[in-house]
């Protein structure tokens, strides 16, 4: 999966969890550093050879003792949401799972 915030560049992370309504994102590298809560993040997740883009909105950041990273919690944005559950329920059906890339 890959991500972006306002670089315009694709920058690698991972998904550590996944809702119908939001993800928790660990980032690589520094590529976080000027994120605050309520941006808007781009997530591109390929599943199935399939790439899906999605908004969220940063809820909060800091560390996750669930995931025992830091990372951001994002809530999907409003025009992303049906798509998102969908992804989820397919997900959960099929037993996918993501890998960073």
């Amino acid at each position: 999966m890959s991500w972006d915030h306002r670089s315009g560049e694709s920058q690698a992370g991972a998904v550590c969890d996944l809702t119908p309504e939001g993800t928790f994102l660990t980032p690589f590298g520094r590529g976080a550093d000027g994120i605050r809560d309520g941006d808007t993040v781009w997530i591109a997740l390929e599943i199935e050879g399939q790439r899906h883009c999605l908004s969220a909105t940063v809820r909060w950041r800091g560390f996750s003792q669930k995931h025992d990273c830091e990372g951001f919690g994002l809530q999907f944005d409003p025009e992303t949401l049906a798509r998102a559950q969908e992804l989820y329920l397919k997900i959960e059906a099929d037993g996918l799972f993501f890998v960073p890339t």
